[in-house]
């Protein structure tokens, strides 16, 4: 036989399989328990796809195939929507679970022990196959542990397939979803449950559903990540205070989380502080010889430290001081007399700014410290009168446009 005889031997087969298993996919559809029974039974006879044919056949209408299918692949079927057990078609499991069954075994001996141990090694993982059959197997056992938990809520219980004893890691992987389902289920509760408080005036309800939450917190004290997720919805409706003071041991919980929260707190704000007193200290210590430091740069050079500072000022506003320095610096050294005018109405600026006498008088002081660090600086008139405190006693009252004035001339004018 030819290759291409092969070929059309195979597909007449597969579209004979595939024409038993589609009656049999509507039999499950319309629920008709006989013709599922009959068919099923027919797929049972089924020769299984042991592999796919590898071949490079040249067909009569001028077209090629390199590689084909000689059988359905059952297990590729299994993410078909009725196909998977629902509580809508309970009456089907039966049949269905002997399907999964047929495709499962199918799958696993396709090539060798291969598809078996990359499930194998998915279940123990905890994630989703990828290969094909097998990711359909998983698709499927998710549905089943969506209806088992259904049933299990309901008192009734699930058919087994048989291949859950013949393959040890689908009922691993299978339970390990039930688990998910049911975190999913709680945690849609909990959500629902404050929502309903939030939005509800009943007190009596309202009672019943804080005593709910209490019950779901309390079953989830030793796992820790549940009750986190569980109380961040709380948090979310200001519901946590009120439940955890309905149980000792929530209490001592939410006592506990208080006290470590405050720590974490004041850990966070020592870093901070070390850390802003590294960039402080940095500042300042290139920042107090900025007058040498400054000294041989150009006018524009220095109005770009000018700003540089400035803008690090008031991001970080507590390093004015270090900051003022480098500005004063870069000040009194520019000769232009246009941007020495620019740069004395901002520190003037920095200088009045404050939304009251008390942050006015500190600014002062505050250049009064910097131009003590440096006496270089304190030999400027203008720098000198910035430090004033403009007490009204001693006569020092300054206008931006009078001080300017004083202590400015434009060569321009």
């Amino acid at each position: 036989m030819s290759k291409l005889e092969e070929y059309k031997e195979d597909m007449i087969i597969s579209k004979e399989h595939r024409k038993i298993l589609q009656e049999f996919y509507e039999a499950i559809k319309i629920q008709d328990k006989n013709k599922a029974k009959k068919q099923i039974a027919k797929i049972k006879e089924l020769p299984f796809l042991t592999h796919k044919k590898d071949v490079y056949v040249h067909l009569e209408d001028g077209g090629t195939v390199v590689s084909y299918q000689s059988r359905p692949w059952k297990a590729r079927d299994l993410d078909r929507n009725e196909l998977g057990m629902s509580e809508k078609n309970e009456k089907m499991h039966s049949y269905l679970a002997e399907f999964f069954d047929v495709a499962v075994r199918e799958n696993m001996t396709r090539f060798g022990d291969w598809m078996l141990n990359d499930f194998k090694e998915s279940a123990s993982k905890g994630r989703t196959p990828s290969y094909d059959g097998n990711y359909e197997i998983a698709g499927w056992l998710r549905k089943y542990a969506e209806t088992a938990v259904l049933f299990e809520e309901q008192g009734k219980k699930i058919i087994e397939p048989q291949t859950f004893r013949e393959y040890p890691c689908l009922k691993e992987y299978m339970e390990h979803k039930i688990e998910y389902v049911k975190n999913e289920i709680e945690e849609k509760k909990v959500l629902n449950i404050a929502k309903e408080i939030y939005s509800s005036q009943d007190n009596e309800k309202h009672n019943e559903n804080i005593q709910a939450l209490v019950d779901i917190l309390s079953n989830n004290l030793d796992n820790t990540s549940k009750y986190e997720k569980y109380s961040k919805i709380l948090d979310l409706y200001n519901l946590k205070d009120e439940v955890c003071e309905k149980s000792v041991d929530l209490k001592l919980r939410l006592q506990k989380e208080t006290i470590e929260n405050l720590r974490n707190t004041i850990r966070e704000n020592e870093q901070q502080l070390a850390d802003r007193e590294k960039i402080i200290s940095s500042e300042r210590n290139t920042s107090v010889n900025a007058n040498e430091d400054f000294k041989g740069l150009t006018d524009a050079a220095l109005k770009d430290k000018f700003e540089i500072r400035k803008k690090l000022m008031k991001k970080h506003p507590v390093m004015l001081e270090a900051c003022l320095n480098s500005m004063c610096n870069a000040y009194v050294l520019t000769k232009d007399k246009t941007m020495k005018k620019e740069m004395l109405e901002d520190l003037y600026a920095i200088r009045k700014s404050g939304n009251s006498n008390a942050e006015k008088r500190e600014m002062a002081r505050t250049f009064g410290r910097v131009l003590e660090r440096n006496p270089e600086l304190a030999k400027d008139e203008a720098l000198k009168g910035l430090a004033k405190i403009d007490y009204s006693a001693v006569g020092y009252t300054p206008t931006q446009v009078g001080f300017l004035k004083n202590h400015i001339k434009d060569k321009t004018k």
